[in-house]
């Protein structure tokens, strides 16, 4: 869902405003991450710390919105192809140009972005999953999206109960093995790693709304949001004396199912009584995508140019944000209408043609 099409959550109004409450989440977590880090800690935000959970939202959506967009679609080589190339297009045309804009970033301010092993030009290119780390630090989850991807187009070559039986198989190997048996090849990790859990949390949510299984209720979603916070926080404080796969059990218990929670709600209300979101929340929907990759990118450099500009400290801090939000919504737009609708709007010519 980080990379979902837009057109799949806008007739779920709610779901479509939150994954831009998602994208804005990951966008003030690290706002306050670097300008502590650049300025102080002084100059942190209040709260920062806990909303890298939007991830673990955009991973339950992405799950349920395949699963809704396609469950009852025959199976077939062209329905799975179809599947592949219009999430392709959805993650990478955008990615790719921001990540060209990265490169020219990392080339005109030298030591601006962290210093950690780079993967290589291939793997950054391709979103292959490798353990070390991408140029765009957010990249991580888009590589963990399209192994997701590709694996749940190998699915949709079953016909539909087919496909629940694969899941189902998939889902009590995840909970059996999650985190037990240690590989380095990543593209394999990813296959059962616990925070597939996340994913298929979503299918199943979007399985149990098909057959009338629905929650109901104001206080579930605002209960399920206080446990979504105070899990990132408990986790904050508990993970590093996890082992990986230890860590990865906790974020999806203290994170994942407070998020699924979150996402049956909205769906369930989502799906018999449809909401059209307003314009800003809807433009907000649309570029979620676009804001989840550029802001990290400016935020980034943008930390690490801040202490030089030579004024005082609580002016440079506003400044800051200023530069930061102002440049993320203004490209995020630019790069949602020219590269991603028009991209999206080829890909489904593509389908459509392949499909006749």
């Amino acid at each position: 869902m980080i990379a979902e099409s837009a057109s799949a959550t806008q007739q779920l109004g709610r779901l479509h405003c939150l994954r831009a409450i998602a994208a804005l989440g990951v966008l003030y977590h690290h706002l306050g991450q670097f300008s502590s880090t650049a300025l102080g800690s002084s100059y942190g935000l209040p709260g920062s710390g806990l909303l890298w959970t939007g991830v673990d939202l955009f991973f339950v959506l992405s799950g349920f919105l395949m699963m809704w967009t396609t469950g009852q679609k025959p199976g077939g080589a062209r329905e799975s192809l179809s599947f592949l190339l219009t999430r392709s297009a959805r993650i990478y045309p955008m990615y790719w140009v921001t990540l060209l804009g990265t490169f020219l970033l990392a080339a005109l301010f030298p030591g601006a972005l962290p210093d950690g092993p780079q993967c290589d030009l291939l793997c950054q290119v391709t979103l292959l999953p490798e353990q070390d780390e991408f140029l765009i630090g957010p990249a991580w989850t888009l590589s963990f999206e399209m192994a997701f991807y590709v694996l749940f187009a190998a699915l949709v070559l079953l016909p539909p109960q087919g496909r629940i039986r694969a899941l189902a198989v998939w889902t009590l190997l995840v909970c059996t093995l999650g985190g037990l048996i240690t590989t380095q090849v990543m593209l394999v990790h990813h296959i059962y790693t616990p925070l597939v859990l996340e994913f298929l949390a979503g299918i199943w949510i979007a399985v149990l709304i098909r057959r009338g299984v629905r929650l109901q209720g104001w206080v579930i979603l605002i209960a399920a949001g206080v446990l979504l916070l105070s899990g990132a926080a408990l986790f904050n404080a508990v993970s590093p004396s996890l082992p990986s796969g230890g860590a990865e059990w906790a974020r999806v218990a203290l994170c994942g199912g407070p998020a699924s929670v979150i996402i049956w709600r909205l769906a369930s209300q989502d799906t018999t009584a449809p909401l059209t979101p307003n314009r800003f929340m809807g433009k907000l929907g649309d570029d979620s995508y676009a804001i989840y990759l550029v802001h990290w990118p400016i935020i980034v450099v943008g930390s690490t140019i801040a202490p030089s500009w030579g004024i005082p400290t609580g002016m440079q801090f506003a400044a800051y944000l200023a530069m930061c939000l102002i440049g993320t919504f203004f490209l995020s737009g630019l790069l949602t209408k020219y590269i991603g609708f028009p991209t999206q709007k080829f890909a489904k010519l593509v389908t459509t043609h392949l499909k006749s």
